[in-house]
């Protein structure tokens, strides 16, 4: 008798492993069609937003529960996936960056303040959420003192051109999304990286200017002169 119970205890633990495998197979092919998907989709970034269309109009708090980022606590996958967003959003918070001495080298470090923080759209400020403009709006105000245009279009007309090859921290780089030319914007850090908010479920992060950027690539802007105005 005691042979036969520990067959079947020894063909339960069996069946375990193997449902603990098939269970982490799948985990892991989730976690990589998300992680695919989350490169393939288009940035929502900034849409062109009319002069006149009010910011105000904008809605900050009705973003679909669907596009958040959820972790059950009943659910390892959840888990995960809700894992992930921290790490993205916080796997390069040691990036070091060399003592500013420009305004443009300001907003590079002040961008790094805050990695982490989710992407809404409208969004000016931590507690709510940024866009891609919001936080580069918000970052030359509260860090810099510098007044300057809320969205990307705007944004990019501000200082100087600068040529892909001679890009330096704190350079505002522009991207061309879902059909709009300068519908996107981060501040580029060195070494083909860029802090940006990227798009709705997702939150502030670095990121290569990888192929997908690359294909979008609009051009760069030098913040330069006072730090109170443009």
């Amino acid at each position: 008798m005691a042979q036969l119970n520990f067959a079947k205890s020894h063909g339960f633990q069996v069946f375990c492993q193997k449902l603990f495998v098939v269970t982490g197979f799948i985990a892991g092919l989730t976690f990589s069609s998300v992680t695919m998907a989350d490169n393939q989709k288009d940035v929502i970034g900034d849409l062109i937003i009319q002069s006149s269309i009010k910011q105000s109009a904008v809605s900050i708090n009705n973003t679909p529960a669907s596009t958040e980022w959820r972790a059950d606590l009943n659910d390892p996958i959840g888990q995960l996936l809700s894992q992930t967003k921290a790490d993205l959003g916080s796997k390069n918070a040691a990036v070091q960056l060399s003592t500013p001495t420009t305004a443009s080298g300001e907003l590079a470090q002040a961008a790094l303040n805050y990695l982490g923080v989710r992407y809404r759209f409208g969004g000016t400020s931590p507690s709510s959420g940024f866009d891609c403009s919001g936080l580069i709006h918000y970052i030359a105000n509260k860090h810099l003192g510098m007044e300057i245009p809320r969205v990307a279009a705007s944004q990019a007309q501000l200082g100087t051109a600068v040529k892909r090859s001679e890009l330096q921290p704190g350079d505002l780089v522009f991207f061309n999304t879902r059909g709009a030319r300068n519908s996107h914007v981060g501040v580029y850090l060195g070494n083909n990286e860029f802090v940006h908010a990227p798009r709705s479920g997702a939150v502030v992060r670095v990121e290569k200017i990888s192929s997908y950027w690359d294909k979008r690539w609009n051009g760069a802007r030098r913040l330069s002169g006072t730090k109170t105005h443009f």
